[in-house]
């Protein structure tokens, strides 16, 4: 849309004083558009003028990996409430996120979560399940830990893929938290990577006694 011509639209509609005119200059607006095409707003080149629902705006290409393009109304941009196709508000939730372990909803982040657990139960001799983990030498590895500790552990490990995935001790599963050993993992891939069970010598004292008594009946 040439706004050149919504230009002289509208002065050609402020000279003329029937009410008939007045919705549309309503829409258009009294006062003279700036043409912002070619202007940018963070992220957000202006392409071209168009009109949504009788309002001018502004179709506009993002700088993203994405080139998303996005229609966005005058004082939206010039206000700066917008000024990327989400890209930036995803980044900055994101990196808020890695620094505080919390989600934009203010509950602690699934990822976060588990390389929390993950720090107590192998660090912290009070956790409930120390014995199975810091109690049998398992440890986590230095990346992990420290300022810096979350932040490494997601770009190593990546993102959880669905609820159903917890952390798993993988191909190793009596080596340490550390990458290359470390995979998310549904219940049942993790029941079959678990370590055999230890039958102490009762037990099989009773076992055998139980098929003893079988075969005499």
């Amino acid at each position: 849309m040439n706004v050149r011509k919504l230009n002289a639209e509208i002065k050609d509609l402020q000279s003329k004083r029937r009410s008939c005119y007045y919705s549309e200059m309503k829409s258009l607006g009294k006062r003279p558009i700036t043409d912002l095409i070619g202007h940018v707003f963070g992220r957000l080149t202006v392409r071209e003028c168009v009109r949504v629902k009788g309002k001018v705006a502004w179709r506009c290409s993002c700088s993203c990996y994405s080139g998303k393009i996005t229609t966005v109304r005058t004082g939206t941009l010039n206000f700066g409430v917008v000024n990327s196709c989400g890209c930036l508000r995803r980044e900055t939730t994101r990196e808020r996120m890695i620094k505080h372990g919390a989600s934009c909803v203010g509950n602690v982040h699934p990822e976060y979560r588990t390389w929390s657990h993950m720090l107590h139960r192998c660090m912290n001799q009070n956790d409930k399940n120390w014995k199975d983990y810091g109690g049998r030498g398992i440890s986590v590895c230095e990346r992990w830990q420290g300022e810096h500790g979350f932040e490494n552990f997601l770009s190593d490990v990546g993102a959880r893929p669905l609820p159903q995935h917890s952390i798993d001790r993988w191909p190793n599963n009596d080596g340490n938290y550390e990458p290359g050993n470390v995979r998310w993992a549904t219940k049942k891939e993790q029941s079959n990577n678990c370590r055999p069970r230890t039958v102490s010598p009762r037990s099989i004292q009773a076992l055998h006694d139980y098929r003893r008594k079988s075969k005499c009946v």
